[in-house]
């Protein structure tokens, strides 16, 4: 008995410790909440409210250089941060991240990310968000860091291009709420 406590005490440290190492490159835990919950998700007494994206903006000259941006913010934490990424765009490839990439620096130890899940081009989209903190108001230390997910939310960017060829694309709906559907500490 003493032998299986001693074990379990060793896996906790060793998780806790590890934490600050998995956090550089999130990936989607195969122990989170189902993606589809009879109640909303809670932290405390309070309902999780969905991520904010706003001012989502692309722009692409063809077989050249893509750029991305859009401002994430996370009501949970009363926190936001410019995320932004650029990369080649071809008529018969794409270079857009398939994996999670991680926003601007917060400066506060926070995990702004996000990731596509399918991306036919600049224009058409799906894409999901994650964010990830020291919740110390809703979850006692050692285990007080939190990452929450959104659901898949795809996109159909209004574009317009200039004669240079310059492609400029929005998003209609600002700011968007992605759903929070997964969380993990």
């Amino acid at each position: 008995m003493r032998f299986v406590k001693l074990l379990g005490l060793c896996v906790g440290v060793a998780s806790t410790a590890l934490n600050p190492l998995a956090r550089l490159n999130l990936k989607r835990p195969s122990t989170l909440l189902p993606d589809v919950s009879p109640e909303p998700l809670r932290t405390s007494n309070k309902p999780v409210q969905p991520f904010s994206i706003s001012n989502l903006y692309a722009q692409s000259f063809v077989d050249s250089s893509t750029t991305w941006n859009l401002v994430f913010a996370d009501p949970n934490s009363n926190t936001s941060t410019v995320c932004s990424k650029s990369w080649i765009d071809s008529h018969n490839a794409s270079a857009a991240p398939t994996t999670y990439v991680l926003c601007d620096d917060t400066g506060n130890e926070e995990d702004f990310q996000w990731q596509f899940t399918s991306y036919t081009n600049i224009q058409h989209f799906t894409i999901e968000f994650s964010h990830g903190w020291d919740d110390l108001n809703d979850f006692p230390p050692p285990y007080s860091w939190v990452d929450m997910f959104s659901t898949q939310n795809s996109f159909n960017l209004t574009c317009s291009t200039n004669a240079a060829g310059l492609q400029h694309c929005s998003a209609l709906q600002n700011p968007y709420r992605a759903v929070v559907n997964e969380m993990a500490n």
